[in-house]
């Protein structure tokens, strides 16, 4: 078998590869450029470029657990941000009634 056999090969399971994950999940390949990215993030918060910003970073050199727990955190920070738009009146409500609570005790 030569080069462009190998070749070939490799290409065509690529591309059965990505045709199978995109079945299953919404994502057409499972390949991310960060570049693509960092492009992404343009017109964000800076807390939020900052957080997404250093997860890349840790990604492009390897430290993929640090990268993770970045990436994490700044989806909680963007998540309880919108929480909080959302409910902030059933939150300082529920805030409220604790100090009242609290202040009987």
């Amino acid at each position: 078998m030569g080069l462009e056999d190998w070749t070939a090969r490799v290409s065509k399971a690529r591309r059965a590869a990505h045709n199978a994950l995109s079945k299953h999940e919404s994502a057409a390949s499972r390949i991310v450029l960060l570049e693509d990215l960092s492009k992404g993030l343009s017109g964000t918060p800076v807390d939020v470029q900052d957080y997404f910003g250093e997860a890349i970073s840790c990604l492009e050199w390897k430290l993929y657990r640090s990268g993770i727990v970045l990436a994490w955190a700044g989806h909680f920070h963007v998540f309880s941000e919108v929480c909080f738009q959302k409910h902030e009146a059933d939150i300082r409500s529920i805030a409220q009634m604790d100090i009242q609570v609290t202040s009987r005790i």
